[in-house]
């Protein structure tokens, strides 16, 4: 039951966090296809629109979302949280789509990986039918893996009470 307890709060928090890097995602979206409708030069269009930026940068405002950015086809970044990154290309990162998707027991492993701690939600960015660019959100589960940390200890001192419980009342059964 212990497992079951932390794969499921596992679960649970890599889906929360899903969802916060789809929101920002979609919102992302919905800005940048009112911003490109009927202009000359999309990509300039995107890099220079305020309101696009205000929510590239207010992902900063959860402590699971690292980044946000829209990418053309080669992964250079257009517009950026970070304007100095505008311009660059930006190192990939793991889907989380598939973490999430994955097993529990994959879900575990790919939390507690070494070097694995950032992800990415990813939303292709389309030009009437054609994708000329990705949206990148990026989820750092750090924060997962400290949350579930607490959980273990939890459920291991729950299995330790409950152990000694047990020995307890065996032991006095046994002089019975």
């Amino acid at each position: 039951l212990s497992v079951l307890h932390v794969t499921s709060v596992a679960r649970v928090l890599l889906k929360e966090t899903m969802t916060r890097g789809e929101v920002l995602a979609d919102t992302i979206y919905l800005r940048a296809a009112n911003v490109v409708a009927g202009q000359a030069d999309p990509w300039a269009a995107l890099a220079a629109d305020g309101g696009l930026r205000t929510i590239l940068e207010s992902g900063a405002v959860t402590p699971t979302v690292v980044h946000a950015a829209i990418c053309n086809a080669d992964d250079v970044a257009v517009a950026a949280w970070d304007p100095g990154l505008e311009g660059t290309r930006l190192a990939a990162a793991q889907d989380f789509d598939a973490l999430t998707r994955a097993g529990s027991l994959d879900q575990l492993a790919g939390i507690y990986a070494p070097g694995g701690s950032t992800f990415e939600v990813r939303k292709p960015l389309l030009l009437g039918e054609e994708k000329f660019g990705t949206i990148r959100v990026g989820v750092n589960i750090v924060f997962i893996r400290a949350e579930l940390d607490g959980e273990l200890w939890r459920v291991g001192f729950v299995s330790l009470v409950a152990l000694l419980i047990a020995i307890v009342v065996s032991a006095s059964f046994a002089q019975l």
